[in-house]
């Protein structure tokens, strides 16, 4: 039996195993032991309980048969360990990777309140919109140009050795090669045989590819311009948001409304005295004895005329 984890491999003899049992989403593979003594114990965490309970039926109906006349052997002392990769992500590059996740998203969150705001809800939206079609473009752009890039380069300066056939997934095949160090690496490839040939980087042995037919490249080298157009087409979409939020609402949004609404555009109350109100240049003199009948929906930027409340209000 075979356990498979990011780093490592283990392969467990059936002999060394006790017995397999389905802990609801958890596999516990426990060993044999000497009697008098703890066995050891594997445990495989966060699976799906169904697949967790055949497995443990599968397993456990593939157990040899004990002897009970031979003596019991340490299970663990069977199981070889294979260290599929030496590298393990830095500290540095975690952070690094946090950083531009957090270049990325500050400024995309900035713009999108900017564009609601200033603008109108609409946009908001549709930035959204844009900004996914920049990504699948981005993607595209990145995986395939990286590949053909790795095509051209890897042969030529890196190291090239034929990848054994290793175990299916539920997507594709996987081989495994090795180094120069003699750490193991795998590669997802569906179109191989037994054997596949690979070139990787000895700078990083996890980064290897193997050479593609030319109409495979072809098709490569077109889902990167159809990338680049994806990419491009939503970066214009963003561009002409903020353009037209800029050009048709250059004195703001909402949010400028709301503080206008709040200070300048603030009505007077009617306890104010009608005497600090300065009437239109258009508004004819009021006499002393209407003053007290000065409409109350005067502001400073629509003045109403010291009139009557029949009398309109008229514009600066």
């Amino acid at each position: 039996m075979t356990a498979r984890s990011r780093h490592e491999e283990l392969r467990i003899p059936l002999a060394a195993i006790e017995v397999v049992r389905a802990e609801g989403r958890n596999v516990a593979i426990e060993m044999t032991a000497p009697d008098g003594t703890d066995a050891a114990v594997y445990r495989v965490d966060d699976v799906n309980e169904a697949t967790a309970t055949a497995f443990a039926d599968a397993v456990n109906s593939l157990l040899p048969e004990p002897d009970p006349d031979a003596p019991r052997i340490e299970g663990w002392s069977l199981v070889t360990n294979h260290i599929l990769s030496t590298s393990a992500p830095a500290p540095f590059l975690r952070s690094r990777r946090a950083l531009a996740i957090g270049l990325v998203a500050v400024p995309a969150l900035a713009l999108d309140v900017f564009l609601g705001v200033a603008g109108r809800f609409e946009y908001a939206l549709m930035f959204w919109l844009s900004l996914l079609v920049v990504a699948i473009g981005g993607f595209l752009v990145f995986t395939m140009a990286r590949d053909l890039y790795r095509m051209w380069h890897l042969p030529r300066t890196g190291i090239t050795v034929t990848a054994r056939f290793s175990h299916y997934t539920n997507r594709t095949r996987v081989y495994e090669y090795r180094d120069t160090t003699g750490a193991a690496h795998t590669y997802d490839n569906n179109v191989g045989g037994q054997y596949v040939e690979l070139s990787y980087d000895p700078r990083d042995p996890k980064a290897a590819i193997h050479t593609e037919g030319l109409y495979v490249r072809g098709m490569m080298t077109l889902m990167t311009l159809v990338g680049c157009g994806l990419a491009g087409g939503g970066l214009f979409g963003i561009g002409w948001l903020v353009a037209e939020t800029l050009r048709r609402r250059p004195s703001g949004g909402r949010l400028v409304r709301w503080i206008r609404a709040r200070t300048v555009d603030r009505p007077f109350t009617r306890s104010q005295p009608a005497s600090t109100i300065t009437p239109c240049r258009s508004c004819p003199p009021l006499p002393p004895s209407e003053a007290p009948r000065a409409p109350a929906c005067a502001s400073r930027v629509r003045r109403c005329c010291f009139a009557a409340p029949a009398r309109s209000c008229t514009s600066r």
